[in-house]
């Protein structure tokens, strides 16, 4: 597979202490092959095709709209090339198996440096993915290529788009695109099994098409506000059972990505797994009674729900629900 990145470019993009001006970066260039599929199934082969060069010399000759796209897919391609690279960096393959080589000069480093460059390179990564998708996603109109692919379809369909947007409505996420990936198809049942009855088909989907339009009104932009966050905390809860959840050296306990170092942490309890996923369903629930809430007290600027939509005009029983004589809570 042809590669977009070159060795003079890795080392432009990792060249603050990662690695050296002198080094053979050609031992790192095979990883970025598997870097490339990555960003690719994010960004679209469009984007890849778009970026391609054959020389290093035509980046100098690149627009300026196309310099800045490059610059944050190469970036982003380099730190998950050296993501890939690290757990085989120390160490060689002997007879008695992987060793690690040291001599007078030289030894290896210490576990907890290599377990900070683990952990913060695929965030650096990460970081620039999410930029080049922005950067796509709000210049559409200048990237036409990308408006017809189907990686602009999957991140216009939900109303969270973004690790960063998605950080302002669930704190716990502190707003990282590698937490973001790791929720999104339970973001996208949320809003599919939660929140579209609650809202009803007609107002959830003109939400979907003013959002992406620009066009939300002053009060539809605060409605969307309270579905976000009742969207992203009962994803959350959805999620907590297939996310690595750890306890720090704090004693708190919070959410670990796959690229987390193994110091100072410990598996939480099944009590303390029991108390969090209760906090985070009370959360769940106290948002979704303040959207039922805002509906309700702006039934009348929201004709679309109150002419039939997921809640039934001047009832507590969501539509939904009307097909059943009683509805019993446990």
């Amino acid at each position: 597979m042809d590669i977009l990145i070159s060795n003079s470019q890795l080392v432009r993009c990792l060249g603050t202490g990662a690695i050296s001006a002198s080094d053979d970066s050609n031992r790192l260039l095979s990883f970025a092959p598997s870097a490339e599929l990555l960003v690719r199934k994010a960004l679209g082969a469009e984007t890849f095709a778009y970026l391609k060069i054959t020389n290093i010399s035509q980046i100098a000759a690149m627009s300026t709209e196309k310099k800045a796209l490059f610059d944050w897919v190469e970036r982003s391609v380099a730190f998950y090339t050296y993501s890939f690279y690290l757990p085989f960096a120390l160490g060689t393959e002997g007879d008695n198996g992987l060793q690690e080589v040291e001599s007078d000069k030289t030894k290896p480093v210490r576990m907890g440096v290599l377990d900070k460059r683990l952990n913060a390179t695929p965030e650096l990564a990460a970081e620039a993915l999410e930029e080049a998708l922005r950067l796509l996603y709000e210049k559409v109109s200048i990237y036409t290529f990308w408006a017809t692919s189907e990686a602009y379809v999957v991140v216009k369909s939900l109303f969270i788009r973004f690790g960063s947007d998605l950080g302002k409505f669930l704190p716990p996420s502190l707003g990282t695109y590698l937490f973001f990936g790791s929720i999104r198809q339970f973001l996208a049942d949320a809003e599919r099994d939660l929140a579209q009855p609650l809202l009803g088909l007609g107002l959830f989907n003109s939400l979907k098409t003013k959002q992406l339009a620009g066009t939300l009104t002053v009060l539809e932009t605060e409605l969307l506000g309270y579905v976000c966050r009742f969207v992203a905390w009962a994803a959350y809860l959805e999620a907590l059972d297939f996310l690595v959840v750890v306890v720090t050296s704090g004693g708190k306990i919070r959410v670990a990505s796959e690229f987390d170092g193994i110091n100072n942490r410990k598996a939480p309890t099944i009590n303390d797994m029991a108390d969090l996923k209760l906090s985070v369903e009370r959360k769940r629930d106290e948002y979704r009674g303040a959207l039922l809430g805002f509906l309700t007290d702006n039934k009348t600027a929201l004709p679309l729900w109150a002419s039939g939509g997921g809640q039934v005009p001047g009832s507590s029983q969501p539509n939904f629900l009307k097909k059943y004589k009683r509805v019993m809570a446990m």
